[in-house]
């Protein structure tokens, strides 16, 4: 008489429970693996379109403003300076009032401002080679009068 049995023997359970646990365990690191693997492009680049939409509304909000050599001060209705400095340790700072300041944007290989009244064109370059431009106007318009220091 043939055994027909239905169901597992132990070997087989313990078979499939450890086949389990390996795939279950890998998971994490293959999603890890595929995250990691995707371009990179997409993150600074949304860092950067970040970084131009602060510092458009900064600008839109602008009565005046000075091109320097490594920052853009920027004049508000108020009275307030808000200014975008790039430093030596490769970052580009907004100062408000010269007291204190938020990092903007990090590993930046250059940061330029060009004034062509009334708009402003602004440049930057992250070490990894993403850049980003863009062309600006302020909303109430700027005074007209003012030389920059180049």
């Amino acid at each position: 008489m043939l055994k027909d049995e239905m169901g597992f023997t132990l070997l087989e359970s313990l078979i499939v429970i450890s086949l389990l646990v390996i795939i279950i365990s890998l998971f994490p690191l293959m999603t890890k693996l595929i995250g990691s693997s995707k371009n990179f492009d997409t993150h600074g680049q949304f860092e950067l379109m970040i970084f131009m939409n602060q510092l458009n509304d900064d600008l839109l909000e602008s009565v005046d403003m000075h091109v320097l050599d490594k920052e853009l001060i920027l004049i508000k209705g108020d009275g307030r300076d808000i200014s975008y400095r790039h430093v030596e340790d490769m970052q580009v700072r907004r100062f408000a009032k010269n007291t204190g300041y938020v990092p903007m944007l990090f590993r930046v290989e250059y940061f330029q401002c060009v004034k062509d009244l009334p708009r402003l064109r602004c440049d930057v370059k992250l070490i990894d080679g993403q850049e980003a431009s863009r062309v600006m106007m302020p909303m109430y318009g700027v005074n007209q009068g003012v030389r920059d220091e180049e």
